[in-house]
């Protein structure tokens, strides 16, 4: 029995959701700051709405902003 291709299956991002969520958190943003700064770069309201490659580009986008109250140099 043949396997359908890899692109025929969609990729589960269910841990990169997840990540999201531990860096909202980590950066103390409600889910309000959340949604704005989903809406305003990408035009949409929720995670779920989000490609795959615009998810793991807001994924990228958290982990790079400073944990506040660390010092950056």
């Amino acid at each position: 029995m043949r396997s359908p291709p890899p692109s025929a299956n969609p990729l589960d991002l269910a841990d990169e959701i997840a990540q999201t969520t531990v860096e909202m958190k980590r950066l103390g943003w409600t889910e309000a700051q959340g949604r704005a700064c989903l809406l305003q770069r990408y035009g949409k309201r929720s995670r779920q709405q989000l490609s795959d490659e615009e998810l793991l580009d807001f994924l990228h986008f958290l982990q790079q902003q400073p944990t506040p109250g660390e010092l950056s140099f």
